[in-house]
């Protein structure tokens, strides 16, 4: 396979493929509290628990207010948290924002060998890239993905197996953890959905770098 690049075609590198087939790959059942505590730090500095909060349907209030980062929620958790964040009507910009929280609570564990790589010269996004199934491992059980290389700067990465994607705000805030990881290595970071003909379980992002 290729991929246009200005006028040339670059042949495309698979640098690590899902864990198993497609059709195989186990549905994402719980997802780590850190997904979670990020975006109630971030709606609680702006001021807006009470809105999200009468978007949370109330058996899930105990819950979601006490938890702690570093736990696993049941994916039904975390898909009523998204769809009261998605309730909100944030800025895109906002929600990508919010989305780089994660990455930012994760240096201290999965990303801090990472962090240590980001200072050794010649480092580049393909570090982080190329771990991100570790990461996932990290922050889904269940689930998985893969990732291709594009061009020079550029990749494609494709995840499966979460029903967090069908809601729009979570789609687009996971732009916001993907870009995080990747700038640790550069100074400026692109990352892009590609869209896809439905909403479901599997989303696919374009990663481009300065």
């Amino acid at each position: 396979m290729t991929a246009t690049l200005g006028r040339m075609a670059v042949p495309e590198e698979v640098l690590f493929a899902f864990p198993a087939s497609l059709e195989r790959l186990p549905k994402v059942k719980r997802c780590r509290s850190t997904l979670l505590s990020s975006s109630l730090n971030a709606i609680r500095d702006r001021e807006l628990l009470e809105r999200y909060l009468k978007s949370l349907p109330t058996q899930y209030h105990e819950t979601v207010l006490s938890t702690v980062a570093g736990v696993w929620l049941p994916i039904e958790v975390a898909m009523a948290h998204y769809r009261a964040m998605d309730a909100l009507g944030l800025a895109v910009s906002e929600q990508v924002q919010i989305g780089r929280l994660v990455s930012d609570k994760f240096q201290g564990t999965v990303l801090g060998t990472l962090v240590k790589l980001a200072t050794v010269a010649g480092a580049t996004p393909w570090i982080p890239i190329g771990q991100f199934q570790r990461f996932w491992e990290r922050l889904m059980d269940g689930g998985g993905s893969s990732a291709v290389k594009v061009g020079p700067k550029e990749a494609r990465l494709e995840l499966a197996g979460l029903s967090l994607f069908t809601v729009p705000y979570f789609r687009v805030a996971f732009r916001g953890v993907v870009a995080g990881a990747c700038e640790l290595f550069t100074s400026k970071t692109y990352v892009y959905e590609i869209p896809r003909p439905t909403m479901d379980s599997n989303a696919a992002y374009r990663i481009a770098w300065v």
